[in-house]
């Protein structure tokens, strides 16, 4: 008896020991099921409702839909409670997108409180490799490699400044849009680079782009000055146009989401994005990634083929479409270079007015400050050499 109780007393900690070990291992697996599951948000009504990571459309809405956070997962009744309960990953807050300081009335949509960070200003210097050249023109970063040329780097500038200053008085137009692309964990930039993968990486990599999260790039057999803008032609066209138009397009859907918005950005809601619902009527109906012209309807007017262009990358590329048509630019490249597989049919802004009338009332808007000038691929208020020296790094130019 003596040797038994001893026998059970010794190993009776590893016991309970291995107890506890798979109880936690049977825990964590039902955590990951858990949250596996949630993610494939394949849940009918309530349960999806009570999902933290899944939103419910409605049976006519697409039903259930995976949430972009926990915030964005609130809805039901008392989301103003709801939404002040949630706590997501990282400490992250929540809060009601309409009157957020108030603790009664409707909350709208339940959405995730980004830290904004100081008051954003002229980037400071940093050190580069040699050879490298930098500027930041009214907060988007441009960094190009030693293969670019001078003329080269000096056009960039002044097409983003272009975009970016569209009235010319020498201050960014749109003040919502500037606060986004110059936000600590939203920055964006453009690589000017010799086309080839470790250029691109060696650009990136510099401590003065290293806060960039969404960059854009113009190979230098692309970067044309001599056909940009309206210059383009169905043999030359610069690119640094379209690239440059994508990173202002980021800052305009971080700004606009529900105008803009093509859900790549975290914390945004693309359902209500008004830019998807007019490209889904500019596909015909066709949702995803690009598919070859014949999967289309023939009343489709915006039929990008790429297979690995997701919806977010179609949405990107029909907002450049679009602005260009509704500038009268490019109009030779539009009509007389797209070949076997058209992706554009409406070229023109009179076509434009005429079928997508949805996307150009977006643009008009007087909501917020969108380029609609027709971009000239320069900019005249300040020189080019003062782009590069940072006269206008900042909200307004110093120049």
């Amino acid at each position: 008896m003596g040797r038994g109780r001893r026998g059970a007393a010794g190993a009776g900690p590893a016991r309970w020991l291995a107890l506890a070990l798979a109880l936690a291992l049977a825990l964590a697996l039902a955590v990951v099921q858990a949250v596996h599951a949630d993610r494939n948000c394949d849940l009918k009504g309530k349960a999806c409702k009570k999902s933290s990571e899944c939103w419910w459309g409605g049976k006519r809405g697409g039903g259930c839909m995976e949430a972009t956070d926990a915030c964005d997962a609130v809805q039901g009744r008392k989301m103003r409670k709801k939404c002040a309960r949630v706590s997501t990953m990282f400490d992250d807050r929540c809060q009601c997108s309409l009157n957020p300081e108030k603790k009664r009335g409707k909350c709208g949509t339940c959405e995730k409180i980004f830290d904004e960070g100081p008051t954003p200003g002229p980037t400071p210097d940093t050190p580069v490799a040699e050879g490298m050249r930098t500027a930041t023109v009214f907060g988007f970063k441009v960094i190009a490699d030693p293969s670019i040329s001078e003329k080269q780097f000096l056009h960039a500038l002044g097409v983003v400044a272009e975009m970016l200053d569209n009235d010319g008085d020498k201050c960014v137009d749109d003040e919502n849009v500037y606060m986004k692309v110059t936000k600590k964990n939203d920055r964006v930039g453009m690589v000017l680079h010799e086309g080839t993968e470790r250029a691109r990486e060696v650009a990136r990599r510099q401590p003065f782009f290293r806060d960039v999260v969404y960059g854009v790039e113009t190979f230098k057999g692309e970067l044309l000055p001599e056909c940009a803008a309206s210059k383009a032609t169905s043999s030359c066209r610069d690119a640094t146009v379209e690239e440059a138009f994508h990173g202002v397009s980021y800052g305009f859907a971080l700004a606009y989401p529900m105008v803009f918005g093509t859900g790549f950005m975290p914390g945004q809601n693309m359902r209500s994005s008004q830019l998807m619902k007019c490209m889904k009527v500019a596909r015909g109906g066709v949702t995803g990634p690009g598919r070859p012209l014949e999967q289309y309807p023939p009343e489709a007017w915006y039929t990008y083929n790429d297979p690995t262009c997701d919806k977010e990358c179609q949405a990107s590329e029909y907002h450049y479409w679009a602005t260009m048509a509704a500038m009268d630019i490019q109009l030779d490249f539009c009509l007389n270079s797209q070949g076997q597989q058209p992706e554009w049919a409406l070229c023109t802004s009179e076509l434009l007015a005429s079928k997508d009338k949805c996307v150009l009332d977006l643009l008009q808007s007087t909501a917020y400050r969108h380029p609609m000038r027709p971009f000239q691929g320069s900019y005249s208020p300040v020189g080019a050499a003062e782009l590069a020296q940072d006269k206008c790094s900042g909200r307004c130019c110093s120049a």
